[in-house]
């Protein structure tokens, strides 16, 4: 041994345990936000045994007190107060932003007793999947949103008084010879068509419209620049609706679009569907 050399006292490590096997699927501790309220009280008990989607298209919906409107092209949709108001929006901008500006072109909402819900309860979100999200909203109204449908879908669950009103004056009503179509003009020169699965007896004032005694489904539209050459667009799909969609990215440049929709003229029933749509 070179007496140069020094001895060097042996290294020891302690004994380590070997890591907790995992469990399949994993579950993430449970942990209470600081910035952010539990979002679970405005979705059903059928979606909280899965996590919860963070930033999907409908977050508004869940976010806070679920008061802010979310886009869902090509409305601005804002579900409050156990009612629903749809507003087709108007473009705000200068040389540093561009936004958005809601107004409550349509307010959709069930009535009690002649009067609105004296209750007010949160709305919950029942399905979701990539292109459509479901509101439920009491007392009995289910809002079918699909992104980039023209219509506004509102299932009724049973007899039911609906009020529709507005920030506008109403300046006429034309309704087609079966009671199912109605054309509704406003002051601002939108025109908006409602389109329902069975007659309605409408009663009107200034700035809102009620019919009683429905169930069905209703759907709401807007007629494009007041355009009437789109009014046959929008009659011809008006009874079948979609109410859920999927897209998957197949082949390169290529999606691959599926869904499910609902036909009223035929006890609310429709094959699936699927198309392809390029990106």
């Amino acid at each position: 041994m070179n007496p140069r050399e020094e001895k060097r006292p042996r290294l020891s490590f302690p004994t380590m345990n070997p890591p907790p096997a995992l469990t399949i699927p994993f579950t993430f501790p449970l942990v209470h936000s600081t910035v952010l309220p539990d979002p679970s009280r405005f979705f059903t008990p059928n979606l909280l045994s899965s996590p919860l989607p963070t930033n999907s298209f409908f977050q508004n919906f869940a976010l806070n007190n679920a008061e802010q409107p979310e886009y869902i092209h090509p409305y601005l949709i804002k579900s409050s107060n156990s009612s629903l108001s749809v507003s087709y929006p108007s473009r705000f901008f200068t040389s540093a932003f561009i936004c958005q500006v809601f107004v409550a072109d349509l307010t959709i909402s069930a009535v009690n007793n002649g009067k609105d819900c004296e209750v007010k309860k949160d709305h919950k979100i029942s399905s979701f999947n990539d292109l459509s999200v479901t509101l439920d909203v009491p007392p009995g109204l289910r809002f079918l949103l699909v992104r980039g449908s023209p219509y506004i879908t509102c299932e009724v669950c049973s007899s039911t008084q609906i009020s529709i009103s507005t920030i506008h004056a109403i300046l006429s009503i034309s309704s087609n010879s079966f009671g199912t179509k109605h054309k509704i003009h406003f002051n601002n020169n939108q025109t908006w068509i409602m389109y329902s699965s069975s007659p309605l007896n409408l009663d009107s004032s200034l700035s809102s419209i009620t019919f009683s005694g429905f169930s069905g489904a209703l759907r709401f539209a807007i007629l494009p620049d007041s355009d009437p050459s789109y009014e046959s667009v929008l009659d011809q799909y008006s009874s079948c609706y979609p109410v859920s969609g999927e897209a998957v990215l197949g082949n390169p440049f290529l999606w691959n679009i599926s869904g499910r929709r609902k036909d009223w003229g035929s006890s609310f029933t429709c094959p699936s569907s699927s198309c392809s749509a390029f990106v």
